[in-house]
């Protein structure tokens, strides 16, 4: 098969290499669609330690094609593959904490992918996508897991004014379901422009560069109250100061 294989900090190769094979309570997967997010320019560029060589990429749409199947997937089954691993025995994994588990891995980092035609993954870690959910779009509901745990331990809802700093692919997730909690007011904050206007497209009330434009704004929005929630979705130290 092929696959795109990261053998070292910026050195991305297609190589032609062995289709994998699943073992005892695994699938193999016919990859169709794999997002790229900000995770994998991390680890491609080595600022996210990974294993070399690896097929990288971590939000997998794909088809059942063989292995340990069941009637709900069987051989076409179209699923969403959780990318993470954890040991299920640890501390926190027996406290459901498993995103802390010290024996965790994910696949594209420590162990392969999908970007490639193929990929391999436990029965425990792939979903069944309802017809209704076409494949392009469903390598992005990884990302909307994050944005809809985010928004249920913020306790987003009816009435609030909510603040969006960082208008990515997340920010613009989080503008979209927070308007769907019904929201009273979103706002969105980014530098960029273009960034701006698609979240007052997607149903942003408003939207602002970063600095104290922005800080005013919502002072003036909010008459002098402020925000009920503020969700930062940048990860810059500077921003999370504003």
């Amino acid at each position: 098969m092929k696959a795109m294989v990261l053998e070292r900090p910026n050195k991305l190769a297609l190589r032609t290499i062995d289709d994998p094979r699943p073992e005892e309570g695994q699938v193999l997967i016919r990859t169709t669609h794999a997002g790229i997010c900000g995770s994998d320019t991390k680890i491609y560029e080595g600022k996210m330690p990974a294993i070399y060589p690896v097929i990288m990429g971590h939000e997998i749409v794909g088809e059942v094609l063989d292995g340990d199947t069941t009637p709900t997937t069987k051989p076409g089954t179209r699923v969403l593959v959780d990318p993470v691993l954890f040991c299920g025995k640890c501390f926190y994994c027996l406290r459901n904490d498993t995103h802390l588990c010290p024996n965790g891995v994910l696949m594209g980092r420590e162990i392969n992918g999908g970007f490639a035609d193929y990929c391999i993954a436990k029965t425990s870690q792939i979903y069944v996508l309802p017809d209704k959910l076409d494949s392009k779009t469903g390598a992005a509901v990884q990302v909307l897991t994050t944005v809809l745990h985010a928004q249920d331990v913020g306790e987003v809802g009816r009435g609030d004014t909510v603040v969006v700093s960082g208008l990515g692919v997340t920010g613009l997730m989080h503008v979209q379901l927070a308007k769907t909690r019904f929201s009273k007011t979103v706002i969105g904050i980014s530098r960029n422009p273009f960034k701006r206007s698609v979240a007052l497209s997607l149903g942003a009330d408003y939207a602002f560069a970063h600095g104290d434009e922005a800080e005013k704004a919502v002072l003036d929005i909010t008459d002098g109250v402020g925000a009920d929630i503020v969700i930062e979705c940048v990860g810059h130290l500077a921003l999370l100061g504003e």
